[in-house]
């Protein structure tokens, strides 16, 4: 019912016609998408981000396609459900939606500069000498602003992810309060003391129900190597594309069955030492 109930639009871009609903196979799109991480010290990735690469604009198309192939792929799957679906179509839809989320990450990712950019001339000042709470609330700005353009972008139309950023990110500072004065101190901060929690998981709809959350996250390097190498493979955790639970039990040379309980049991583990804490 919660799948059913999700508005999985997408931009019917050319190259999803030829490539009807297969899944994509560009090593760029199933590996090195960035990890949902749980906390960020928000001054060391601000520097992170400052060293992102100049967009290529085939890997930005490659990657809209991907996350609109997606999309479509799951619309389509979800509406040939019947009323009492087997589970491995089920995890076969979440798992391509966990995907999604993955690409638009690395999506966002590659936008923020021009995001941030706009708002540090917005500001007048590097947004590591603004207090704490304005650098929490331009990250926030920033990812949701570009996550939303995401959405929309068509590369067919000739739309960069840089430019509709750094445009859309100007109007949204335009129609809010001006800059403080410029002559004001510039804030010092103490190393590790602006923390951004969960800084993506609000990127699509899905990921609340979808994905494992931030506060256990940040817990799967607590468990032993098994269970950490199939909670990582089952929810992308390092960044890679996720696995279904059949994919999962081909790596481990297991069943689905067998996968599926030790997955439920880390979990419990992880649910465990979140509420020791």
């Amino acid at each position: 019912e919660q799948l059913r109930k999700l508005d999985l639009s997408f931009v019917d871009l050319e190259a999803l016609a030829a490539t009807g609903t297969e899944r994509p196979d560009d090593p760029r799109l199933t590996s090195g998408l960035g990890a949902l991480t749980p906390r960020l010290d928000a001054l060391v990735f601000l520097e992170q981000v400052r060293r992102v690469q100049p967009d290529d604009p085939a890997l930005e198309t490659a990657l809209i396609t991907a996350l609109n192939l997606l999309k479509k792929r799951a619309r389509s799957a979800i509406a040939g459900l019947p009323a009492n679906p087997a589970s491995g179509p089920l995890d076969a839809i979440e798992t391509d939606l966990r995907w999604a989320t993955l690409l638009k990450r690395r999506l966002v990712g590659l936008a923020l500069p021009a995001a941030l950019g706009a708002i540090e001339q917005f500001l007048g000042r590097p947004l590591a000498q603004q207090p704490s709470e304005e650098v929490l609330a331009a990250f926030s700005r920033a990812i949701g602003v570009a996550s939303s353009a995401m959405d929309t972008i068509n590369p067919d139309r000739g739309q960069r992810a840089a430019v509709i950023v750094r445009r859309l990110t100007d109007l949204a500072l335009a129609a809010s309060e001006a800059p403080r004065a410029a002559g004001r101190a510039a804030t010092r901060h103490e190393p590790g003391s602006v923390v951004l929690d969960g800084p993506f998981d609000h990127l699509c709809p899905w990921q609340e129900w979808l994905e494992l959350p931030a506060r256990l996250r940040r817990l799967v390097p607590r468990l032993d190597e098994r269970a950490r190498d199939l909670l990582t493979a089952r929810y992308g955790l390092a960044g890679d594309r996720p696995l279904t639970l059949v994919e999962l039990a081909r790596r481990t040379g297991g069943a689905a069955g067998s996968v599926a309980r030790s997955l439920a049991g880390a979990q419990r583990e992880l649910n465990n030492l979140s509420r020791s804490e």
